[in-house]
């Protein structure tokens, strides 16, 4: 079972925290709504809210926080967010920070192949852990003077709010409340794939640089994604979305084209290819089933257009990812 863990500090911001509760919640729609990514993850994924001192944890402003276990019970981590918390003063944060220093310790340990997001105060703890070294990272504003005075080797953003470090199990940090929604993403993309994410994004778009949602210039070609993503495992005609559109066919086509180069059945390629590359990993389906899963009643035209896409057959991208323990697409 994939977990989701959340590891909340002392004085934890619902909306914070929310940003993370409320994705898991919107992943089952996405699961609900599609019997391709529903089976992709099983529906098999938990959110365990730990603490990263003691308990019981209390929101900021004193409301009790539905929390009864510390990080210590966290095993296997799929990936990892830590909501921002409010900081009365300096020497309040150092106080979390010294309570804490368990908490580096297995976040140091726990960081090997998680993705891990770090939101507003939070930060602090991935760098007291070492996870930010060499690197730059956004802070709040008005932390920043004493994050660079405590961690010297690591580069405050001057302007970016949201900063994404390099390689499969990246470091995300947000320096600022209303973008933790699409640190979230970002997270989920890192945890699971990227088809995952885009669906979340585009059903609900976050605030900030997701990074998941095009800027597409046609609101048509905007709608006709949007339903596709809904319906891609299914049998239906491009010319059935066309006339829902009030396009035609064609038009649909040439605007598609405009737009990023695509056609409407190779987005559907995309989209179904990528679901597979998931599953392949995730589930231990055949790939026979995988393919009727996704949408194709023919295995061999499954293995052809997958293999167009991914470069190599189904099998063999199942077997190298899996050696390599690396997330699909």
């Amino acid at each position: 079972m994939a977990n989701i863990a959340v590891l909340v500090s002392p004085r934890t911001f619902a909306v914070s925290l929310g940003a993370m509760t409320d994705i898991h919640a919107r992943l089952g729609e996405v699961f609900e709504s599609n019997e391709a990514l529903g089976n992709y993850a099983g529906v098999a994924t938990r959110l365990t809210i730990a603490a990263s001192t003691g308990v019981p944890v209390h929101f900021a402003g004193g409301m009790p926080l539905p929390c009864s276990t510390t990080f210590t019970a966290i095993e296997d981590a799929r990936l990892i967010y830590l909501p921002a918390f409010q900081v009365a003063t300096i020497e309040h944060l150092q106080a979390i920070l010294k309570a804490a220093e368990p908490f580096h310790v297995w976040l140091a340990r726990a960081a090997a192949g998680t993705p891990i997001g770090a939101a507003g105060a939070s930060v602090f703890h991935l760098a007291a852990a070492g996870l930010l070294d060499g690197g730059e990272c956004a802070v709040p504003p008005r932390l920043a003077a004493a994050f660079q005075d405590l961690f010297p080797r690591v580069s405050v953003a001057k302007t970016r709010t949201l900063c994404v470090s390099d390689g499969p199990a990246p470091r995300i940090t947000c320096s600022r409340d209303w973008q933790n929604g699409a640190l979230a993403v970002r997270l989920l993309a890192a945890g699971f794939s990227t088809a995952i994410a885009e669906s979340l994004a585009l059903r609900e778009p976050p605030e900030g640089d997701a990074g998941f949602v095009p800027n597409e210039p046609d609101p048509v070609v905007a709608r006709a994604r949007t339903w596709i993503r809904d319906r891609f495992a299914r049998d239906f005609r491009i010319a059935d979305l066309a006339r829902e559109l009030g396009v035609s066919h064609q038009g649909l086509i040439r605007r598609f084209r405009a737009t990023g180069g695509d056609t409407p059945r190779s987005y559907v390629q995309r989209l179904r290819c990528e679901t597979a590359a998931s599953m392949l990993v995730e589930t231990r389906r055949t790939v026979s089933e995988i393919a009727q899963l996704v949408g194709y009643r023919d295995i061999a035209s499954f293995r052809d257009v997958f293999a167009a896409h991914a470069g190599m057959s189904p099998s063999t991208w199942r077997r190298t990812q899996q050696c390599s323990q690396k997330r699909p697409l």
